[in-house]
């Protein structure tokens, strides 16, 4: 009894000390809740831009929408856990990265290489995994401080971009998890999409006299506009070229990753005709004989035609949809080819998964091409067929006399 007695107190007092210590965490109020990084290399030095929650009211403690609710800090270090060290010496909070949602990083870092800045989100357990990861035309820290006002958060604005061109099928939306996992396969190869700040020299819209930008900069804030414009392909953690939007479309395709996406297009009956692609699926079958590796790459889609306009004169029929159908086929085909030919011919590199394919169906020829790879791939063949089916009509405009 009495050594029962013993343990009960001993237990009692082991989890008096794991309260103690849980009493001693950091309160909300004293950490900086991290929303956004963004990570440049500035000589030999990393710069962390930092996208800190800073909530503002609008007088009825609720938080407004606006770009005020985030500051941004700016830290350097030789490497991105001492920089994360120094924020300690330009602000009291501590630092808490759980929250984060994006990692935004700059052009110049990404060619020299992502391994080892990306090793301190990989190895901090309270770093998540799933945060969306995405290069900078030009510098991270243009694009976190950037004028967002569209939501409560700019970095919950930047999300949801790279969340929206993926479901709409033009680029893809990736993680850290997924660009860390696919750099450890046999070909080490992976793609981010790319975040352009639209500066004054390629915005199109009319330039305001002095005066008249006076009379308004009281009552409108100037916004920035982000777009996202592109696919940078990954080699052994270095970025070594780009895809254009035509381009990371057709690597949708090729790689089974297109959700749904919209075809625009025209014929000898339509002036224009929208179709919108809602079920696909595509699927890569290695032809290996003597000579050569084809792959036959067979795509299936059905669509819903939306928006359309007839040209004058001409009466929509049964085998205008055909024709329809036929002609978005051709525009699916195009957009895999152009993505083939840049990636295996201009940049030599497999982000398909090409070598994985070619394994599982010969081990033996594999290894005999394997490490010799980037030639070999080169002198792929990709064969397209692609089918689309319109199996719903929405709405339908005769252009009037």
């Amino acid at each position: 009894m009495k050594v029962k007695m013993i343990s009960l107190l001993l237990l009692m007092a082991a989890s008096s000390f794991v309260l103690a210590a849980c009493l001693n965490a950091p309160e909300i109020s004293e950490r900086a809740l991290v929303q956004a990084v963004g990570i440049d290399l500035e000589g030999d030095m990393i710069k962390l831009t930092l996208q800190i929650f800073s909530p503002t009211t609008d007088g009825n403690a609720n938080i407004g929408a606006t770009a005020e609710n985030a500051r941004t800090i700016e830290v350097k270090g030789k490497t991105v856990s001492e920089a994360v060290q120094n924020t300690a010496l330009i602000q009291g909070k501590q630092l808490f990265i759980g929250h984060c949602r994006v990692i935004v990083i700059g052009s110049e870092l990404a060619k020299k290489g992502l391994e080892q800045p990306l090793s301190f989100f990989s190895s901090n357990c309270d770093s998540p995994q799933n945060v969306s990861l995405a290069i900078a035309e030009r510098k991270a820290s243009d694009v976190l401080k950037s004028k967002i006002n569209q939501g409560i958060l700019p970095a919950d604005t930047l999300e949801k971009i790279l969340e929206n061109t993926d479901k709409n099928g033009m680029l893809q939306n990736v993680k850290l998890f997924e660009f860390l996992e696919s750099l450890q396969n046999n070909n080490k190869s992976s793609v981010l999409p790319i975040i352009r700040v639209m500066t004054d020299n390629n915005d199109s819209t009319p330039k305001q006299s002095n005066d008249e930008e006076n009379s308004v900069s009281e009552k409108i804030e100037e916004v920035s506009l982000i777009k996202i414009s592109g696919m940078a392909i990954f080699v052994d953690a270095k970025m070594v070229g780009e895809l254009n939007e035509t381009q990371s479309r057709g690597l949708l395709w090729i790689k089974n990753k297109l959700k749904s996406t919209n075809i625009i297009t025209s014929t000898d009956v339509y002036e224009v005709a929208s179709l919108k692609i809602y079920k696909t699926k595509s699927k890569l079958i290695p032809i290996i004989n003597e000579k050569d590796i084809t792959f036959k790459l067979d795509i299936s889609c059905e669509a819903v035609l939306g928006e359309t306009m007839i040209k004058e004169g001409e009466t929509a029929k049964i085998e205008d949809i055909e024709t329809l159908q036929n002609v978005c086929s051709k525009i699916i085909v195009d957009e895999c080819n152009q993505s083939f030919v840049k990636v295996t011919k201009d940049y030599k590199t497999d982000i398909f998964g090409f070598g994985l394919l070619i394994w599982k169906k010969d081990v033996n020829l594999w290894k005999s091409i394997k490490d010799d790879w980037e030639k070999n791939i080169s002198n792929i063949k990709l064969d397209v067929s692609c089918k689309v089916i319109i199996n719903k009509l929405e709405l339908e405009f005769k252009q009037e006399d």
